[in-house]
């Protein structure tokens, strides 16, 4: 059924295009209005695709909203679909190009800008993978999930909002990098805890104290 859009007249009550698709639906069926809307699509493909990328090239802040919420709302199927890209052996070298080119260049400066908190979080997992691997520690993937959980949690000593993550065993001392021997601690906190234990640095305060 072709919607020009304009609403129609059934004796004197004007109907919107939502309308009279509902009523369309009711007389003959999802079923059936899915499959004539298939195959008028077929037979003007090639025009619906122009237009489809006319509307795009004039509507670039519409494009990022419906993209976005189309991640949204179907996360499984963008995570499948990252996937199958990923494997494609084309897919490093278009990302590679794309990344040294200079809107690759200038997309990745204005995130980073925007999402200071995340590259901060990032940047500090990073360097303790790198300082596990150092020291032959191991270190273990740690999904999104139990990361966002993570930097939730106050300081586990003083109950100020967390803002180092620390490794209970530290990594000097052959901690290694995995969720189970990680937590939060405030800054006050974390440098006085330094490369201690938690039991070597709850003695340590206790004779600072005495």
């Amino acid at each position: 059924m072709y919607d020009s859009g304009m609403p129609k007249l059934i004796g004197d009550n004007p109907l919107t295009p939502d309308e009279r698709r509902k009523r369309y639906e009711e007389k003959y069926g999802a079923e059936y209005i899915k499959q004539k809307s298939h195959e008028r699509y077929l037979r003007n493909r090639e025009r619906v695709l122009e237009r489809s990328k006319e509307w795009a090239a004039n509507n670039p802040e519409k494009v990022l909203e419906k993209a976005a919420k189309y991640r949204q709302k179907h996360p499984d199927r963008m995570k499948k679909a990252q996937e199958k890209y990923n494997k494609k052996p084309e897919s490093k070298i278009r990302y590679r190009k794309y990344a040294q080119s200079e809107k690759g260049k200038t997309y990745k400066a204005s995130w980073r800008k925007a999402n200071i908190e995340s590259v901060r979080r990032q940047s500090v997992i990073d360097s303790s993978i790198r300082r596990a691997r150092l020291e032959n520690n191991g270190a273990y993937l740690i999904i999104e999930k139990d990361l966002r959980r993570l930097f939730s949690n106050d300081c586990v000593v003083c109950q100020s909002p967390g803002e180092h993550v620390d490794h209970i065993i530290p990594i000097s001392r052959g901690g290694r990098h995995a969720i189970g021997n990680l937590q939060m601690l405030c800054a006050s906190c974390n440098l006085s805890k330094n490369n201690k234990t938690m039991t070597e640095w709850r003695a340590y305060k206790m004779f600072a104290a005495a």
